[in-house]
């Protein structure tokens, strides 16, 4: 079988030649490649015999007729500001070697409100189909470019929009602006989803990053399971399958992702990292949801080649007859990762009999 018809195989249950391999690699990784090995992300997926999941790809186009994005970049911070005809959001990072991050998010007040759903209520999603075009053909067979879906509201804040502790003061202080603010929210993202739904794409992932850390089975009940399965919905329409990415502690809400409408479940990690390893999620899920997942990323990064070679073999096994499942990180590959591991992963997966 090539790279993609054994990942499409096993994204539906369907017979294999072996276990599909497709960590989650990045940029973050592959900024820390050595300079006589500098490769992008297809390229560092080819070199490890890794089939290939290429993430972010681009595929839809959002603009917001009326609203002006302004750039400044002082030192290690850059500010964004975003002029809209109703107010001004600022939103800034702080940049280091290997990545960014986002230390003053957009809403930080009610006053923040209008602009922000001014962005959302007058966001305009287009197709960008040839640049998904484009990045599938330099795959080929080997494997898939994947476009990413918008998060459901409550992640979308907890995440980038608003942080952790301003979400959970503004629920209880503000709820029905808080109800209004996600609505508009999820009635953009929706738009985003007939798009995707619509194109050439046919696998779709959402990467919500959900974990019991920052969010409890009430507030994923009320604020994640009906949108998610809102976009499932809107995907399957379209004939596309539907991938949550669930990189956090997932215990907690296991039984509720179980009755999601989702197809599986991307980048589920056992400890550190997480919480769940791929046999004890399929013994809650059965052949309910897709498994993409089930290695730490720490142990990717820390252990020697040949401890990651018994380890792989032995969650193999537990995880037979292996349909449904694509191992792979629990979330992306650390930073500094030894190419030399991942490729004793690949050498034990080409070793592995289904």
């Amino acid at each position: 079988m090539t790279g993609q018809e054994r990942l499409l195989a096993a994204l539906h249950f369907e017979p294999i030649d072996r276990v599909p391999w497709a960590p989650l690699i990045d940029g973050y990784f592959t900024r820390s490649l050595p300079p006589d090995k500098t490769m992008n992300v297809v390229e560092s997926l080819r070199y490890i015999g890794a089939d290939i999941l290429e993430r972010h790809t681009p595929t839809v186009r959002t603009t917001v007729p009326g609203a002006e994005y302004e750039d400044r970049v002082t030192g290690e911070e850059r500010t964004q500001l975003i002029h809209t005809p109703v107010g001004t959001l600022t939103q800034k990072w702080r940049l280091t070697e290997s990545t960014d991050f986002l230390h003053h998010p957009p809403l930080q007040t009610l006053d923040d409100f209008e602009p922000f759903i001014y962005l959302a209520e007058h966001s305009v999603v287009e197709p960008d189909y040839d640049r998904w075009r484009e990045a599938q053909a330099i795959i080929g067979d080997d494997g898939l470019a994947v476009p990413s879906g918008p998060l459901s509201p409550i992640q979308a804040l907890l995440q980038h929009d608003m942080k952790i502790e301003k979400v959970y003061y503004f629920l209880a202080d503000h709820p029905q602006e808080m109800a209004e603010l996600m609505a508009a929210m999820h009635r953009r993202n929706k738009r985003v989803y007939e798009v995707l739904a619509s194109s050439p794409a046919p696998l779709i992932i959402d990467y919500e990053d959900t974990s019991t850390t920052v969010m409890s089975p009430a507030i994923y009940r009320q604020w994640s399971l009906p949108y998610i399965d809102e976009y499932a919905d809107i995907c399957h329409a379209g004939g596309k399958l539907f991938i949550t990415h669930m990189c956090g502690t997932l215990k907690g809400v296991a039984e509720l992702v179980g009755q999601g409408r989702q197809d599986g479940v991307d980048s589920l990690g056992p400890e550190p990292t997480g919480d769940l390893s791929a046999p004890e999620a399929r013994a809650i899920w059965g052949d309910g949801k897709v498994i993409i997942g089930g290695l730490a990323p720490p142990t990717m990064k820390w252990a020697a080649p040949a401890e990651l070679r018994t380890l792989v073999t032995e969650l193999l096994e537990a995880m037979r007859p292996c349909r449904g499942f694509v191992l792979s990180s629990g979330d992306a590959t650390p930073h500094g990762t030894p190419l030399d591991n991942l490729l004793a992963i690949t050498e034990a997966v080409r070793a592995f009999t289904v």
